[in-house]
């Protein structure tokens, strides 16, 4: 099973707030998450991963 991390570490590995996240959520947009009960949400490490690669901005040299 992937490793799965909650919305505090996941803030924390992106650089923003809890209630940044939260928006992402609810806007569709930030790395893709679970429900896995009610107020309980998770993320996969390797999505959190794949988010941030997603957002490189490669510069010229």
């Amino acid at each position: 099973m992937p490793e799965m991390i909650c919305q505090k570490e996941t803030a924390l590995v992106l650089g923003v707030s809890w209630e940044t996240l939260r928006q992402y959520r609810r806007k569709g947009i930030g790395p893709n998450w679970f429900r896995v009960a009610n107020n309980v949400v998770r993320y996969r490490r390797t999505d959190v991963e794949a988010y941030l690669e997603s957002r490189r901005v490669v510069t010229a040299a």
